[in-house]
């Protein structure tokens, strides 16, 4: 027997809208980080920028590796705001792993592309 259960109430806009949200804060912090005031704000931003990557990678692998494989079973017909939720991921991933790499100066405050915002 299947425990797969119809999606005709499932919506997908909480999680856009979540994604639309980090998208805008981090490209705050990233502009604030590009322009730090003194040695202990950068220090702080420092902290904080580690602190949210790590956030964002753990948020990544929750969703790409346990919440999406499920809701592709069960909502198929929401194929389409899947696809551009895990899109998004892939986009961003390669930034995530540029801000994170402590062996290039600055990494920290690695500039927000325009996409970022959107």
């Amino acid at each position: 027997m299947s425990t797969t259960q119809p999606d005709t109430d499932l919506d997908l806009s909480g999680f856009l809208a979540a994604h639309r949200s980090m998208r805008v804060e981090y490209g705050r912090l990233a502009d604030v980080a590009a322009k730090p005031r003194d040695a202990a704000h950068e220090a702080l931003l420092d902290e904080q920028t580690t602190v949210f990557l790590d956030l964002l990678h753990q948020h990544h692998t929750t969703e790409d590796e346990m919440l999406w494989p499920i809701l592709r079973e069960r909502a198929p017909s929401q194929a389409a705001d899947l696809d551009l939720l895990e899109s998004q991921h892939q986009k961003i991933d390669p930034l995530i792993d540029a801000a994170s790499d402590r062996s290039r100066p600055g990494s920290a405050g690695l500039p927000c592309s325009p996409s970022c915002t959107r």
